[in-house]
């Protein structure tokens, strides 16, 4: 088997497959393992192959992307695929509604792609990250630097109940800018479970949420004209929505963001933090790790170092198992 990253994750051994492409490849399975837009291949209308993903993951593809139901392959966690020469097999991510990793198998040999990872999961997901054991692994390293360690997940969340109840007790209404797919079915979650706000959400928001019914058993209303002032708004960073109000954003990137346009930040992350990555790889009990996106380097510099692990980003060049 050989693999490289080049237009995506290509996998060879006799047959092709590729994960997460940025365009589909003729007659090449794809494997999509979630429905942010940087996963997804921008000919997802009319892709050249099938597309093999979760149900989640496939609603959003069909209601949101527009992909044509004919060419979407669905597969269940834990479920084994025939690809080519290859088994396939997703597993949970913990990233976002329906986000899978997947392990591919030939013979004795089991490399596993995390796609976005989060060891923690949370309160929209299926679950945190089912990690089975590999001899190769492909991680994601988009807080690979030993900087980002977030605070407690569960007390970030405390902090923006605090907050929006802060913010509705002062007459004023708090808004969210997260991504539609994720970080708003977390914030929808938290905010159902811990007050008893309505919450407004602009389109992309509920077309997406819309996506992840019934698995997750979300109560939020599109947002219209808003009397009732006793409500939370969430929405895209792109929507605008037409009231007053305070905005705040969650999102890893909190710990080093600096903006005055926004009145709080909150360290809520739908990845993994370093020492995440790092219970991941060892998880995984890998002989080999494979970076790709973010902190490649930084990361596969400190795999090596401290754990004295075979590591290198992935690059086009082939790698050959």
């Amino acid at each position: 088997m050989k693999l490289r990253w080049n237009n995506g994750i290509e996998v060879s051994d006799g047959s092709s497959l590729i994960m997460d492409p940025k365009r589909t490849l003729q007659g090449v399975p794809a494997l999509i393992t979630h429905a942010h837009s940087d996963h997804v291949p921008r000919d997802v209308r009319k892709p050249k192959s099938e597309l093999i993903t979760t149900p989640i993951t496939g609603n959003a593809l069909k209601s949101v992307f527009r992909a044509p139901e004919e060419l979407l392959t669905i597969s269940s966690f834990g479920k084994e695929l025939e690809v080519g020469n290859l088994r396939v097999t997703p597993f949970i991510a913990g990233h976002v509604p329906g986000s899978a990793m997947f392990l591919l198998e030939k013979g004795d040999l089991r490399v596993l792609y995390t796609g976005d990872v989060n060891p923690r999961g949370g309160l929209a997901v299926e679950g945190p990250a089912d990690v089975p054991e590999a001899d190769v692994l492909i991680i994601e390293s988009t807080y690979g630097n030993p900087k980002f360690r977030f605070p407690d997940q569960d007390l970030v969340r405390a902090k923006i109940v605090e907050w929006v109840l802060s913010v509705v007790s002062e007459g004023s209404i708090p808004v969210f800018s997260v991504y539609p797919l994720g970080k708003a079915q977390e914030v929808i979650a938290l905010l159902n479970k811990t007050t008893n706000l309505r919450v407004l959400v602009t389109e992309d928001v509920a077309r997406m949420s819309a996506a992840c019914q019934p698995a997750f058993k979300l109560k939020y209303e599109k947002l219209q004209e808003v009397q009732d002032p006793k409500v939370a708004v969430i929405k895209g960073p792109c929507s605008s929505v037409p009231l007053e109000g305070k905005l705040a954003i969650a999102t890893g990137w909190a710990l080093i963001l600096k903006s005055k346009r926004v009145h709080r930040a909150f360290p809520l992350s739908s990845h993994a933090d370093f020492d995440g990555l790092l219970e991941i790889v060892k998880r995984s009990r890998a002989k080999e790790v494979y970076t790709v996106f973010g902190f490649s380097y930084d990361f596969t510099s400190y795999l090596k170092m401290k754990l004295s692990v075979k590591a290198a980003p992935l690059g086009r060049n082939w790698v050959y198992l």
